[in-house]
């Protein structure tokens, strides 16, 4: 059984990061397994081939980010919500050799103009698709926000603020609907609020859906001392230390990096430790709150796990996110969340058992859940517990693993 993965990126943001783990959990489970991403291959990546390299790949890489932006020429964007129209072909499907050597091809993240609709269609071979966002089924937004007009046709979109029906999210959704009423595809979801989504909406509605939680190394990201964490990182020991993370998250306004500045800012004075991680230094430095301690992007994840270990406690603003990465990350090694109660985050937090659900997106709310464990160091102990109980019942890469090679076996049996 040769599996080859197809993903945009290989190695930056959650959906690239959650590619690269489960291709490598299908090495350690001896599956020939290939994974081919467009650019920016993580050095650790095994088994792998990046499209996109050298001096000339930049400047067409340069290009075509600049082509994918045209429309917004015509439309106003006022939030910056994330939008792949895919327009125009990038790359020949030639290209990918491995294409014709696998028996199935999986794909991930392809947005941002890895590959156009009709060239999904082209791929000769059983395609598992697994969903980092909604953008497979809609008209070109990855993140619909309250809008289900990919239950229909798109159109008159309002992220894009459009009055017309015909518009550019139309004739994307008119696409993808020619190129792959017919195709033979599995859909897999991580979260059960997706698998409803892609399940509800006009694209996927007719097609097999599967819900395969994502998997999480638990001997990576694994408890270890407190006290020991922080004298490494030289945090101070007896702080009560909040943390926050994500790709990018200070310029990406559905991450809720906001409601964590504002957390940090009622909080000055005391003797509690605001963290970030995931955004360069660079930006991470310019209007913080001066309580929150800037960690730059990591890069490793035995780093990142004792980044974690070091917390009392995770913060997750994020709306409309299918499972995060870090959501599991901070959990395995045994540190709650407070997070909204929003997309398919209830999959995994459970509310005053493993962790704090907010009833509404505020930070008063965050500020509450975070009051919450802080007062209650008992509490916040067990809690913790839970959580680790929470990924290895569940949620391990070893499980993720097993059932793909099930699914996939599934898929070439017919």
């Amino acid at each position: 059984m040769k599996i080859l993965h197809l993903s945009t990126y290989g190695s930056s943001g959650g959906a690239a990061i959650a590619a690269l783990r489960n291709h490598h959990a299908l090495l350690e489970k001896g599956i020939d397994s290939h994974f081919v991403a467009l650019k920016e291959l993580s050095l650790r990546a095994q088994n792998s081939t990046v499209l996109s390299k050298g001096k000339t790949a930049l400047i067409k890489n340069y290009l075509w980010h600049y082509i994918e932006k045209m429309p917004y020429l015509f439309y106003d964007r006022p939030d910056h919500s994330p939008f792949s129209f895919n327009l125009v072909k990038r790359i020949n499907l030639d290209k990918i050799p491995f294409i014709r050597e696998a028996d199935l091809v999986s794909l991930y993240w392809i947005g941002h103009g890895f590959l156009i609709p009709e060239q999904i269609a082209q791929i000769k071979k059983p395609i598992v698709w697994r969903l980092s966002d909604k953008w497979a089924f809609t008209g070109g937004c990855h993140l619909s926000g309250e809008c289900r007009r990919y239950e229909e046709k798109c159109g008159k979109c309002p992220q894009l603020q459009s009055k017309h029906e015909r518009d550019i999210t139309r004739y994307v959704w008119e696409r993808k609907y020619k190129a792959w009423k017919n195709l033979d595809m599995t859909v897999v979801t991580p979260s059960k609020w997706l698998q409803s989504c892609a399940g509800e909406s006009s694209l996927f509605k007719e097609k097999k859906i599967v819900h395969i939680p994502t998997g999480i190394d638990q001997n990576v990201f694994k408890p270890v001392d407190k006290k020991w964490a922080r004298q490494i990182l030289n945090l101070k020991e007896n702080s009560f230390i909040v943390l926050f993370g994500a790709t990018d998250g200070l310029h990406t306004s559905y991450k809720g990096a906001s409601f964590f500045t504002e957390m940090a800012s009622k909080f000055k004075g005391m003797d509690i430790e605001f963290l970030l991680f995931g955004s360069p230094l660079s930006d991470s430095n310019a209007h913080l709150p001066d309580n929150i301690k800037a960690l730059g992007i990591l890069n490793d994840e035995v780093s990142l796990s004792l980044i974690y270990n070091a917390a009392d406690v995770f913060i997750a603003p994020y709306k409309d996110e299918n499972l995060p990465n870090t959501i599991l990350e901070s959990m395995s090694c045994g540190t709650p969340c407070v997070a909204f109660n929003s997309g398919g985050i209830s999959d995994i937090v459970e509310h005053k058992i493993n962790g704090y659900l907010t009833q509404e997106n505020t930070y008063e709310e965050l500020i509450n859940g975070m009051e919450w464990l802080m007062n209650n160091p008992d509490q916040r102990q067990w809690v913790s517990e839970n959580a680790r109980k929470k990924i290895m019942s569940n949620f391990t890469s070893a499980m993720q693993a097993a059932r793909y090679i099930k699914l996939y076996k599934e898929v070439l049996n017919g």
